[in-house]
């Protein structure tokens, strides 16, 4: 009887009785993970809560080297490729700046650290939380609370007309709860279905829940994460993936994404579009590097408007000019391409790619747990396509706290059970 209480798994992490039993770090980190998952609506409230993400990447960052500091805190670190890869990937934005001479060493700073906060916050959790415990069993227990106030949110907005809607879209009402747009309402709810997947079976209604919330945002991406989440999460219920899997899963999103991407790219007039094909007129003009940091594509080339927008001709497009750039931001490998070129690109291909990898091996030791964080990477290179995905702030530094904290926590188990720990 004992013997089977013990084997029985009841939750995915080892959690404390209460929030009060965390450490002091855990505690700080449950209240980053509140912090990121509302900082849409709270700067919406002060701009200058908008400081959150920057708040939380430095704090983490001089934490993690405070650890790293102390002998053998940085032994069992699985991910030096991956910061090689990033800082070589600085050097190619630095060098491009340099050669260019386009910006400033102080907005080409603020952009290269816009640019890397999702490296520099995964690598810091990944060395903070080298002895965590209980601090994903909290989140999974906040993350039902939101789970359940957006719920609530929802039927009071059709029932009673409150402010939670953004319009009409697809004849249905386009659900941004107290989010300013319903894209952010996407965003955070993948960090949920991440932390809710550790333990699916358990959490299996909410997380059809939270697909659910997303689905009722109406948005195209939303849309192609389901898809490709449902395709996934049936593979992953047999306990047995193969490599014909994935291919399954990528037709599933460009089935249901197809609309959104022929929206974005199929007018060569439309912003997004014009925006990739100078992104690649200008890899090839200034071959082999890009034009460096805060030139092209991100929000720093927007708020001290860049030069190569005007010398490229892309200035008189809508969306991309001084005074209505909004849509300068709104795909992510334009910026990539036009601010690190080729060499960038593909070492940022490196990047994701040594990132899945260590997703697969872990998810070979344990299991079908490789669910969660692949969730995370998925949507981040669905929404590359319609956002800046990586180098947005919200998204970014959210997703990768989450990714970070959950391949750590897979990591310990891994040792513990290989009899490594």
């Amino acid at each position: 009887m004992i013997e089977r209480a013990v084997n029985k798994k009841q939750s995915a992490f080892a959690s404390p009785s209460s929030i009060l039993d965390l450490k002091l770090t855990d505690l700080y980190c449950l209240v980053v993970f509140i912090a990121l998952f509302f900082e849409a609506s709270l700067q919406a409230i002060n701009p200058m809560l908008s400081y959150i993400d920057e708040i939380a990447v430095l704090t983490l960052f001089v934490a993690a080297i405070v650890k790293a500091s102390r002998p053998g805190s940085v032994d069992d670190f699985r991910y030096w490729r991956v910061c090689y890869l990033a800082v070589g990937l600085l050097a190619i934005g630095a060098l491009s700046t340099a050669v260019s001479e386009y910006r400033t060493i102080g907005v080409a700073a603020n952009d290269a650290f816009t640019c890397f906060k999702f490296i520099i916050t995964f690598v810091s959790v990944q060395v903070l939380f080298h002895e965590s415990n209980g601090l994903l069993g909290q989140i999974e227990r906040v993350s039902k609370l939101i789970i359940i106030a957006m719920v609530v949110g929802w039927l009071v907005g059709i029932a009673a007309g409150a402010d939670t809607m953004a319009g009409v879209r697809y004849g249905v009402p386009s659900y941004k709860f107290v989010f300013p747009h319903p894209t952010y309402v996407v965003q955070a709810l993948v960090g949920v279905v991440a932390v809710l997947s550790i333990n699916r079976k358990q959490n299996i209604a909410w997380i059809a829940l939270a697909l659910l919330l997303m689905i009722l945002t109406m948005r195209s991406k939303a849309f192609g994460f389901v898809a490709a989440f449902a395709a996934l999460f049936l593979f992953a219920k047999s306990k047995h993936y193969s490599w014909y899997h994935y291919p399954i899963a990528a037709c599933a999103v460009a089935f249901v994404g197809w609309g959104a991407l022929n929206e974005y790219y199929g007018d060569i007039n439309q912003a997004r579009r014009v925006m990739l094909d100078t992104s690649i007129l200008i890899a090839n003009s200034s071959f082999p590097l890009g034009l460096g940091f805060a030139s092209f594509g991100t929000n720093m080339s927007f708020e001290h408007y860049s030069p190569v927008y005007s010398q490229y001709g892309v200035s008189g497009v809508y969306g991309l000019s001084q005074e209505t750039g909004n849509y300068i931001t709104d795909s992510f490998w334009p910026a990539l391409i036009g601010q690190f070129g080729w060499i960038g690109f593909v070492l940022f291909i490196a990047i994701v790619i040594s990132l899945f990898r260590t997703i697969f091996q872990i998810a070979k030791r344990n299991g079908i747990e490789w669910l969660s964080p692949i969730s995370i990477m998925l949507y981040l290179l669905l929404s590359s396509f319609g956002e800046s995905a990586f180098f947005t702030p919200f998204s970014a530094v959210y997703l990768f706290f989450i990714l970070g904290l959950i391949l750590k926590y897979r990591v310990r188990n891994e040792r513990a059970s290989d009899g490594t720990g």
